[in-house]
């Protein structure tokens, strides 16, 4: 899953200056959530790996900082940033605990079609509940039609 994320950041990111952060971020999930299904339906080692690669193709961590960067104000989007990070790290840690426990309840595979029922219902709160992003903000006032900085 690592090297489809690190390809897709970039073209993530560019789509999110240009189509808005928010349809990136729940098009990243619906990607995400496919991956899921396939890896946890997977019967071959091989479904298990398309799967995996999917789910990193859903890369939406750099359109994920930056919404956070434009709906926050100057003065708090250090600690919102630090937030966002703490987020991350505090769900791998619990993964890592509660992984084994959870894998002997429902197995492996229950975990990743959980996940993705779980990103699809992320998808309901970035578009109900979390707020758009302010017009003019980011990267994207700095970028004209054709992509390029002006």
């Amino acid at each position: 899953a690592g090297l489809p994320q690190a390809g897709c950041q970039i073209p993530f990111g560019r789509a999110s200056d240009r189509f808005g952060r928010k349809p990136v971020i729940v098009v990243g999930m619906l990607i995400f959530a496919a991956g899921s299904v396939v890896a946890g339906m997977a019967d071959t080692m091989a479904g298990l790996i398309a799967g995996r690669a999917l789910q990193g193709a859903g890369a939406i961590s750099a359109a994920a900082a930056a919404l956070v960067a434009d709906i926050t104000r100057p003065q708090v989007r250090t600690m919102a940033m630090a937030i966002l990070g703490a987020g991350m790290g505090a769900s791998f840690i619990l993964a890592l605990v509660a992984g084994p426990p959870v894998s002997g309840l429902i197995g492996v595979d229950g975990i990743l079609v959980a996940a993705g029922w779980l990103s699809l219902a992320a998808i309901a709160v970035v578009i109900w509940v979390v707020p758009a992003a302010p017009k003019g903000t980011a990267a994207s006032a700095a970028l004209n039609t054709s992509g390029r900085n002006r």
